[in-house]
């Protein structure tokens, strides 16, 4: 697959047709949302690590890991990190490649590279920009979870420095870390939007505009009969024609089932299920639908 991609034009649909029923779409653009957003920059060079299923219809999927030196805490591991803060541009680093002072080259990551000529691409990573630094990526929601981690570690921190004293090479203390996560927490929003102008000519809180014009028309109803004994219906609306992929869930968050994974047309469609074979309990089934994604639960009575 990646040598398909990096030996075709990407920007040719018949060419990204091919390459969405063999890698999940949605699932890169999350992981590279996620890796520009909190500036990880080790990476693509290290720490890049994909799977699939070992099934006739498995999709190739990217695990995000090794995240410890992210949101800015780098910079202050020695003089030669300093450029590693809020305003390192990740987009120019990931698209196009940036040479570290005592690094070398970082970047870009070759299929990302390919992929971002496709507009298709280019547009559901602009819009994944715009929905999630509006919401879980806002600086609001953000500290919050923060504040949430804190409460929960913090207790051991003490054990944590007597146990593993080398870590203290780092020479920072845990209030000293925790602020500087809050300060990059805090000033990210504007240097992200700066290089997403510099590089697609539109920022997030643009995007937002269109983003929430385009959402208006996508839903996923509950399902219907609820509880299920042994047959039900999905409903779901698209505003514009998207792959879609419907996929069921134990309430460990573990999926079990891909429901549908196919190609719609814009408007309302109805798809029914047997659920025959799966034990009674509780479950939750999520819709993506391009970077629209909702999920619901269901419960399953025998």
């Amino acid at each position: 697959m990646a040598n398909f991609i990096l030996t075709h034009d990407m920007s040719d649909p018949s060419n990204y047709n091919y390459i969405k029923n063999r890698m999940n779409i949605g699932n890169f653009i999350t992981y590279l949302g996620h890796c520009i957003y909190t500036c990880k920059w080790d990476w693509p060079n290290n720490n890049d690590a994909s799977w699939r299923p070992r099934t006739a219809t498995g999709k190739w999927k990217w695990i995000q890991f090794d995240m410890e030196t992210c949101f800015g805490v780098a910079k202050e591991l020695g003089p030669e990190y300093a450029a590693l803060d809020a305003e390192y541009n990740m987009l120019e680093h990931v698209f196009e490649g940036i040479d570290l002072p005592s690094f070398g080259q970082y970047g870009p990551h070759h299929l990302a590279q390919k992929l971002i000529e496709n507009t298709s691409f280019r547009n559901l990573l602009i819009q994944w920009f715009a929905k999630h630094m509006q919401e879980e990526l806002s600086p609001e929601n953000m500290n919050a979870r923060l504040d949430s981690m804190v409460a929960e570690i913090e207790p051991y921190i003490i054990e944590y420095r007597n146990r593993w004293s080398f870590e203290m090479y780092f020479n920072n203390d845990w209030d000293f870390s925790i602020q500087l996560i809050r300060d990059f927490i805090q000033i990210r929003p504007q240097y992200m939007n700066q290089h997403l102008l510099e590089m697609f000519g539109t920022t997030s809180i643009e995007q937002d505009e269109l983003w929430d014009e385009q959402q208006s028309q996508f839903y996923l109803d509950q399902n219907w009969p609820n509880p299920v004994k042994d047959h039900t219906q999905f409903r779901f609306g698209l505003s514009h024609p998207c792959q879609v992929i419907l996929t069921l869930h134990n309430m460990a968050g573990q999926e079990i089932a891909v429901l549908v994974d196919m190609h719609y047309v814009e408007g309302e469609h109805v798809l029914h299920w047997d659920s025959t074979g799966l034990p009674p309990g509780a479950y939750f089934y999520r819709l993506t639908a391009g970077v629209f994604t909702q999920t619901r639960k269901l419960m399953i009575l025998r």
